[in-house]
């Protein structure tokens, strides 16, 4: 095998599933994946860098971000009445088992969104997979099936 047939093997775009993204070059299932590395910033980041064809990136980016928020919201709850309960009962070690164990959960469903990104699936949770399904928009496919 020479150089030149190496060359366009490794630039054949169509040996991908997915096409990939227009503005950062990159395979859609990998900007899927590091939707989910640094929580709602990545989310933002790749959201806003694709365009409205680009439904698997879109998807997690947008589950990505609505996942943190629930999460977020989920530990600020937790540490408010970890607060207030620990004013009348001392019951601290309680509340940082419940703490662990929502922190391992959101690890848990981060890794398992994430390896489903990577494979190209459109893995939807519950609760917030709902809000990414409504705003990640058709695909290339559906928008040339339309036209």
């Amino acid at each position: 095998m020479d150089f030149d047939t190496l060359e366009k093997m490794l630039d054949d775009k169509t040996t991908a599933r997915t096409p990939r993204m227009k503005r950062l070059g990159m395979e859609q299932k990998h900007a899927a994946a590091l939707a989910y590395l640094l929580g709602p910033i990545t989310g933002l980041f790749f959201y806003a860098c694709s365009v409205p064809g680009e439904r698997l990136v879109r998807h997690h980016a947008l589950q990505s971000i609505a996942l943190n928020m629930l999460f977020l919201v989920i530990i600020v709850a937790v540490w408010f009445w970890m607060w207030l309960l620990s004013l009348v009962i001392p019951l601290m070690w309680f509340f940082s088992i419940i703490y662990i164990c929502v922190l391992a959960a959101y690890f848990l469903i981060e890794l398992v969104a994430a390896v489903a990104a990577w494979n190209e699936k459109e893995l939807t949770l519950p609760i917030v997979g709902g809000v990414a399904k409504s705003f990640r928009g058709p695909s290339f496919e559906e928008m040339e099936q339309k036209a």
